[in-house]
């Protein structure tokens, strides 16, 4: 994937998440984020600009 889910601050902010990839990469990118059930999560992720997304379920 293009993100590590330990790596991630998530922020939510007007039901969309902003996060952080790494100390190393400054950029934010957007991922619209829904529960599938506890603990398990949808993540559409969007890079800068909107230009490519990636979706991926996230146990966390």
């Amino acid at each position: 994937g293009i993100f590590n889910i330990q790596e991630m601050q998530l922020f939510y902010f007007y039901g969309r998440v902003l996060q952080r990839i790494s100390a190393s990469d400054r950029s934010m990118i957007t991922l619209d984020v829904a529960a599938l059930r506890p603990g398990i999560y949808f993540l559409r992720v969007w890079l800068q600009g909107g230009s490519y997304f990636t979706e991926k379920v996230v146990v966390h």
